[in-house]
């Protein structure tokens, strides 16, 4: 049975191939995550995702949805180019920053996050799709983290 995540990818990517309309995605990683679960357990790290998820929430617009994932989140936002898109993810990736959330070593959680808007010729399928958004997400945390990057 799909999950949530990938019936919304499903959907607005079979939409975006029949009628062109322009829907974007974001994989949002808390920067070294990995760590910060170490340090505080794995039940007070996953509070802390969902914690994060109505953060999000409450930075986006209607219709725009917020799944967890494997320490971050994946932003699923309807009807906005990449510019748009890449606007609202940094609006999200503020706002985490603002929680001013103690890692233990005196800073605080960041995210990095990549956005990559539906391509029908380049994304055949969800998957290809939600894998250029990861190659950004990578490339936002290669880059110093704490930062928005787009796949165009």
């Amino acid at each position: 049975m799909p999950t949530p995540l990938q019936q919304a990818l499903r959907a607005l990517h079979g939409r975006s191939t029949r009628s062109q309309h322009a829907h974007s995605i974001a994989v949002c990683d808390v920067d070294l995550f990995d760590a910060y679960e170490r340090a505080v357990g794995r039940a007070a790290a996953r509070a802390v995702l969902e914690r994060l998820a109505e953060v999000a929430r409450a930075e986006l617009s209607e219709g725009a949805e917020v799944h967890l994932s494997e320490g971050g989140l994946v932003l699923v936002l309807p009807d906005r180019r990449l510019a748009s898109a890449c606007h609202d993810t940094d609006r999200v990736v503020e706002a985490v920053e603002r929680l001013a959330i103690a890692r233990g070593d005196g800073s605080v959680l960041t995210m990095s996050a990549g956005v990559a808007e539906v391509d029908p010729d380049r994304d055949r399928t969800p998957s290809d799709w939600l894998a250029r958004a990861d190659a950004a997400c990578c490339g936002a945390k290669a880059d110093g983290r704490n930062h928005v990057e787009a796949m165009s």
